[in-house]
């Protein structure tokens, strides 16, 4: 539904299925085909935040695995 490469993904059936609405049954959407990688289509063209999620997680566990390692050689 959404471009990207760490898919958005619903909690629920019920989520995924709110996501749809507006779209009813015959309705011609605009679907954004990449002519590189068909299988990655969309309906949506919305970015998401979870790369900035997933990197702010990972220097959040360098920064800690820094600090422990500083605290071992100072003590």
């Amino acid at each position: 539904m959404y471009p990207g490469e760490l898919p958005r993904e619903f909690d629920s059936e019920r989520a995924a299925r709110a996501a749809l609405d507006g779209y009813e049954t015959g309705t011609t959407v605009t679907a954004y085909v990449p002519t590189a990688n068909p299988q990655k289509a969309f309906l949506k063209s919305e970015s998401s935040d979870k790369p900035f999620l997933v990197i702010g997680f990972g220097v959040l566990f360098v920064l800690v695995g820094a600090y422990s390692g500083l605290k071992e050689i100072y003590q």
